[in-house]
Parts: C-alpha cells; sequence; structure tokens
C-alpha cells in the first residue's frame, strides 16, 4: 500500500493506516445484561437464600441449646453457635428488605435443618449447610450480574462475604485448617 501526502499527517489518515495494515480489529459484540433473566428470576433466587438462611438461623439456635462442650474439641463453644445465628438475622434482614424493594414476598419457609448428635457433628453440619450456600450466593450473584441488578449483586457479594468467613470459623475450630 503506498500513501501520498502533502506532509500533514492528520488523525483520520493514521487510523487509516492502522486499519490498512491489519493492526486494528473492531469487534462488534455489545456488552448488555441478559433481558431473559426477569425480575421475578432475581426475586426467586433471593427467596431460596432466605429460606437457607432461616434454616441456618434454626439450626444455629438449636445447635446452641443442644450441644454439650466437651474437652475432646476445646475450640467448640455453645457462643459460637449462638452468635452465629445472630449473625443469619443480618442476612435475613437484608434479603427480606430486597425481596420487597423488587415487589416480591419473602418467604417465611426455611429449608430442612439438620439436627442431632455431638458438638462436632453440629460444627460439622454447619460447615456443610455454610459450604451450600456459598455456592448458592456464587451462583445467585451471577444471575444478579446477568440480569443487570447492582444493588442485589452487591448485596448478596456482601453476604457471601460474610458468609465465607463463617466457614472459615468453623473449618479453624474443627482444626481442618490453623
Amino acid at each position: 500500500m503506498k500513501i501520498s501526502f502533502n506532509g500533514k499527517i492528520t488523525i483520520s489518515m493514521i487510523c487509516l493506516i492502522i486499519i490498512g495494515a491489519g493492526i486494528l480489529t473492531f469487534v462488534n459484540k455489545p456488552v448488555v445484561a441478559q433481558t431473559d433473566i426477569t425480575n421475578q428470576n432475581i426475586i426467586d433466587a433471593i427467596n431460596m437464600d432466605l429460606q437457607e438462611e432461616w434454616s441456618s438461623y434454626i439450626q444455629y439456635m438449636k445447635h446452641g441449646w443442644e450441644a454439650e462442650e466437651t474437652s475432646s474439641y476445646p475450640k467448640l463453644k455453645i457462643e459460637l453457635f449462638k452468635k452465629t445465628a445472630k449473625e443469619e438475622l443480618d442476612h435475613i434482614d437484608m434479603l427480606g428488605e430486597r425481596i420487597v424493594a423488587l415487589g416480591g414476598i419473602p418467604s417465611k419457609k426455611p429449608s430442612p435443618v439438620v439436627e442431632g448428635g455431638d458438638i462436632k457433628k453440629m460444627a460439622q453440619d454447619d460447615l456443610a449447610k455454610e459450604n451450600s450456600m456459598i455456592n448458592q450466593y456464587k451462583a445467585h450473584i451471577q444471575l444478579a450480574i446477568d440480569g443487570g441488578d447492582e444493588e442485589t449483586q452487591h448485596m448478596l457479594e456482601k453476604i457471601l462475604a460474610r458468609e465465607e468467613k463463617q466457614g472459615n470459623m468453623w473449618e479453624e475450630k474443627l482444626g481442618i485448617i490453623p
């Protein structure tokens, strides 16, 4: 390709040279939220989270009432169950308010509660619940992103960070991580 000019190089000429040389490539693919995700999809997802949080609250409180501390697991204390239950109430409140703000009705129904066992089994059950919720929150954060709902996304990310902290606490108390 031969280009002649009168001594002045313009931006248009530089762009023409770059494009002509094949250096610059344009992709015509706009970034937009998926349109098939509805407000109701997001409400349903948050209600699933709410049901898990109700279940967690009940499970933690029951474990706090029923657990017996033992010297075999000195890091597992009854107050941990009750303290964590109170943290779950904050999540319940956040989720319920968001559901109403989106025009939905918050669920009052908890998902199944795991019961029974010694204090170690109770802590293991609570860790399993936290890990399940972490995975669910990650999926629902992606749903909010895909649906273009930044407010829900940020709220769920905040709750996810707390759930991960709780999961790490149970792993540490169970001796899974130092």
